[in-house]
């Protein structure tokens, strides 16, 4: 029996003002009225008095969670001290239908109705598996395929069972047999489902729903008051149409548009079709990309907000992903943005930390470690609030990644490593002591759950724990807990990589709202609200931002055994009911308020092309077509921020990011170099860098900023260039090896010299890239071992390998002071039968000194770019056991090219006069270095260790 028309009295409200006023007006006028029957009196409403014992007869339903919270903060406000939360009771349209009826059983939680759809998906016999993967696509061996399948039948169930049907209804009609026969196998896999579900002695939220429909079973103890409530579920509207309370609807419209509503309020399809005849045109505006449409609309929110300080502005979105433009761009004006959809828990530093999480416990590697511990919480957990002792660990942690290149931290690391850095190499087994609770890798999912709870519990919070951790921990414990809180018979053994994933999934899906700006502040605040917010919303000003397809109106799901045809026929939500929804949301918005922008963009965030919203094409063709020349053609100029605005001082709408007049590059900062940080000592190496930049060398031999690179899987090529002269020098320092004659011999000494260190410094836990490498580095090492074996047989000899001197020893006079002087030489070598020495430098590459050493400045002219070998010869007198003219003195490389005729000693050929122009070189760059100069060079070098933090990459 249908009980519509006796039980529901649509009651219209008009939209000549927001609807939440109308309602609240409503409510004191029917609270005064209701007073006065009882008493005998009259009261005046319009002093905002409500009465509570009215207020206990009414359940206020709202589409939307800011519609509800709105509404119960206005009457909370308005209602004085006998308006409570428990008198007055408002609820979301989604959650009404469970206070409507009492369930015969435990309804199962979402997570126990996902396992037994699983259950039965797994169970089911391979006819029906062809049938429901009709592509012979069903993978038994994949849980993501199942997942994927339990979520696409709970989706259907949810649609059909939401028209106030089930499966078995849509089989029986449709005509096609192989859709038929995929219903009908839904239809025996739902029977199933209930029928698990019954044993366990549980319930199913959508079937108990009907049950209660066809039982009679269905009450109130309150009238039920739908406030703007215009797209109810077919299944809502039963559960109304049996209830023993009356129904109002207040509907947002005036009464002469009556026809459009059905007997519950909501519009009716085919009816709002010249909606927008009468939009007034100068609230449409049109824009750019999602960038431009945000400072466009943050820039009117700003000249409404200085007319009018008082003024209550709403700013809309109509796809979450335009929440950050127009976060940016508020924050911009100086305004105060809080999101109304909030935030997802996986945005939140509990939901980052549970991903870190979950990537270390399955991949166990010293790059996952290395995440997980830079998180602040991990970090705090093992050192305290101690700043020092943070850095150091991750300073060393860096370290041995960047040097030892370990993989997985079950590998033993090299006692070298280990010794070098004690606080990382310790790590591991401090991260396994922290998480020994998740240590069973297949256990109940309960217990997992419970276990996941305990290490985060663990956790110190921080001294000033922003509320979004706080509210983003309580929603991950109550997941959790509903997790391990499922039936005994649906809690599987489970491996805990599984579990963490189904954490982290869910930590997409949770939601945290976002709360009031801190007592104080002094910026305006700018709620940020989605589509069907702005419908109910009460601001005095509205700004909306992407009224374009696809957002506006959003288009209905599209699942091949739902099509448009089966969807009509059993009242399911289509595009023709989103179309109408849309329609009339649009039209409560522009007439509840003069002060109203829309801006319509050209693409969306992700750069796709959007169309106008076909809303927008609602009125006559004149008005079409004059809206779609206003809204497509070419864009009027876009002027740059600081031309749109001012900047100056006290300028009402200067903007926050613009400081000084854009000068179309950041430069480089400016250091505060201190005289008493005088260099009194350098390396050979650090010539070179002051002569490739100035600033750099500061930065890098004063200020001991040096890069390090910790997500380098493999050698650079100064690491590559190491490991092999290392493994040189090594053999040059060995008496018996550096004496050997015979090139097997040597080619065996050198190759085991680089076995060796590879070893020492990398272990057999390297990447597979730096096992490549060490192979290459024996490779060129062959070469090598012919051109020392010739070397040999030339009467030359190595009499050191890693000769140091260092600035107490060796110095440079440039005008009356001294600059202490270090360096290394890779080796030197004596011939016995002429006396003459030589020194040698290897390198990885074929180039010859005179290519490394010299260049052209911007004139032309010759210059020293490299001042190694000249320092070298500097040094002669202060090595011991060289005793000869450093003028006589070969100096050279021993070049350890990628073929063989690139593996050769070059000597250097400079003349005199180059000799000569080397030194005064160096006394220049002393003389430079004291006097404090430390400018940029521009453009900046061609390799640039610090374009990151200066920003100069091009």
């Amino acid at each position: 029996m249908n009980r519509h028309k006796d039980v529901c009295q649509r009651i219209f409200l008009g939209w000549d003002r927001p609807l939440l006023l109308a309602a609240e007006q409503r409510c004191r006028q029917l609270s005064a009225e209701s007073t006065d029957h009882l008493s005998g009196r009259h009261t005046d409403f319009s002093a905002g008095n409500l009465d509570p014992a009215w207020l206990e007869t009414c359940l206020f339903v709202f589409p939307t969670r800011r519609g509800n919270e709105r509404f119960r903060e206005r009457l909370l406000a308005a209602g004085g001290d006998d308006i409570t939360n428990d008198v007055l009771q408002t609820v979301v349209l989604g959650a009404l239908p469970e206070r409507l009826y009492q369930a015969e059983r435990k309804l199962a939680s979402p997570r126990e109705r996902a396992l037994v759809w699983g259950q039965c998906l797994a169970d089911a016999s391979d006819g029906q598996k062809r049938w429901l993967s009709p592509r012979g696509q069903w993978r038994d061996d994949d849980p993501a395929h199942l997942d994927g399948l339990v979520r696409w039948i709970e989706s259907l169930n949810a649609e059909v069972h939401s028209a106030a049907a089930n499966f078995s209804d849509v089989a029986n009609f449709v005509d096609d047999a192989d859709t038929r026969a995929r219903w009908q196998v839904l239809v025996e896999l739902h029977k199933t489902y209930l029928q698990r579900l019954a044993d366990m002695g549980l319930a199913d939220l959508h079937q108990q729903r009907q049950a209660a429909i066809d039982a009679r079973r269905c009450h109130s103890r309150r009238e039920v008051i739908l406030v703007g409530c215009s797209d109810l579920p077919k299944i809502t509207t039963a559960l109304l149409g049996h209830i023993d309370a009356t129904v109002e609807a207040w509907i947002a419209a005036p009464g002469e548009y009556a026809g459009r509503f059905d007997a519950f309020g909501n519009v009716l399809a085919g009816a709002w079709d010249n909606v927008t005849e009468s939009l007034p045109p100068d609230c449409l505006r049109r824009a750019e990309d999602v960038a431009d449409q945000a400072s466009r609309a943050a820039e009117q929110i700003s000249r409404w907000q200085t007319s009018d300080p008082r003024l209550s502005i709403a700013f809309g979105v109509t796809d979450e992903s335009q929440v950050p433009a127009a976060e940016f761009a508020l924050l911009g004006r100086h305004l105060h943005p809080r999101r109304n959809l909030g935030y997802t828990v996986a945005e939140t530093a509990p939901g980052r930390l549970l991903r870190l999480l979950g990537d270390h416990v399955s991949r166990r590697s010293w790059e996952s470690l290395a995440g997980l511990v830079r998180h602040p919480w991990v970090l705090r957990y093992f050192f305290g609030d101690d700043a020092q002792q943070q850095d150091a660990c991750l300073a060393e942690l860096d370290a041995l990644r960047s040097g030892a290149f370990p993989v997985q931290i079950d590998a033993k690391l090299p006692p070298r490593t280990t010794r070098d850095f004690p606080i990382a190499a310790k790590l591991p087994a401090d991260i396994d002591a922290w998480l020994r609770p998740l240590a069973a890798k297949t256990a109940k999912t309960s217990r997992h759950c419970e276990a996941i709870g305990k290490c985060l519990r663990e956790l110190p919070p921080a001294p000033e724990q922003h509320w979004r951790s706080h509210a983003a921990l309580a929603q991950i414990d109550g997941w959790l807990r509903e997790q391990a809180d499922v039936h005994p018979q649906l809690d599987p053994p489970e491996a805990i990589e599984d579990v963490l994933r189904g954490v982290i999934e869910a930590c997409g899906r949770l939601r945290i709202g976002d709360r009031q700006p801190p007592s104080g502040d002094t910026t305006a605040e700018v709620p940020i609200l989605g589509w069907l917010d702005l419908a109910l919303d009460d601001s005095d000003a509205i700004v909306v931002m992407g009224l374009n397809h696809p957002f506006v109106p959003a288009a209905a799901a599209n699942e091949p055994l739902l099509p448009a045809s089966l969807r009509a026929q059993f009242g399911i939500n289509d595009s023709e009911k989103r179309f109408a929804r849309d329609a009339h949301a649009l039209a409560c918005m522009w007439h509840a308020r003069s002060a109203i922008q829309f801006f319509v963009g050209k693409t969306s965030a992700d750069g796709n092309p959007t169309p106008p919203s076909r809303l927008l094409a609602t009125a006559n063709a004149d008005i079409v077509a004059q809206r779609i020349r206003s809204l497509v053609g070419k864009n009027e100029h876009v002027a740059a921020p600081e031309q749109q605005i001012g900047v100056a001082a006290g300028d009402t709408f200067a903007h926050r990011w613009i400081t000084t007049p854009s000068t179309g590059a950041i430069t480089v900062p400016e250091l505060d170099i201190a005289r008493g940080q005088a260099v009194e000592q350098m390396s050979v190496t650090a010539f070179k860098n002051y002569l490739t930049c100035p600033y750099r060398f500061y930065l890098r031999h004063v200020l001991h900023i040096k890069p390090l690179d910790d997500q380098a899987d493999e050698l650079a090529a100064n690491q590559f260039g190491d490991l092999i002269h290392n493994a040189l020098e090594d053999f040059g320092k060995d008496e018996s090896r550096r004496r050997l004659t015979d090139l097997s011999a040597i080619t065996s000494a050198l190759q085991d010299a680089i076995d060796q260190r590879a070893q020492s410094t990398y272990g057999r836990g390297a990447s597979a890239a730096v096992q490549m490498q060490i192979a290459l580095a024996k490779q060129r090492i062959l070469a090598v071992a012919k051109a020392q074996a010739k070397r040999i047989a030339d009467g030359w000899q190595i009499v050191q390998a890693e000769a140091a001197v260092d600035e107490d020893v060796a110095y440079v006079m440039v005008d009356g002071k001294r600059m202490g002087l270090r360096g290394r030489f890779d080796r030197i070598d004596f011939h016995p039968a002429t006396g003459r020495y030589a020194i040698l430098d290897y390198k990885t590459h074929g180039h010859p000194p005179e290519k490394k050493h010299l260049g052209k400045d911007a004139d032309g002219n010759e210059v020293w770019i490299d001042l190694q070998l000249p320092l070298y010869r500097r040094m002669i007198p202060f090595l011991s056991g060289v005793d000869a003219d450093p003028s006589l003195v070969e100096v050279g490389y021993f070049n350890i090219g990628e073929t063989d005729a690139e593996t050769r000693i070059n000597l250097a050929e400079f003349t005199t006069d180059q000799w000569r122009l080397a030194d005064r070189q160096i006394d220049r760059v002393i003389r430079s270095i004291w006097a404090g100069h430390f400018d940029p060079v521009d453009p900046p070098p061609k390799y640039d260790d610090y374009e990151m933090i200066l920003h100069t990459s091009n």
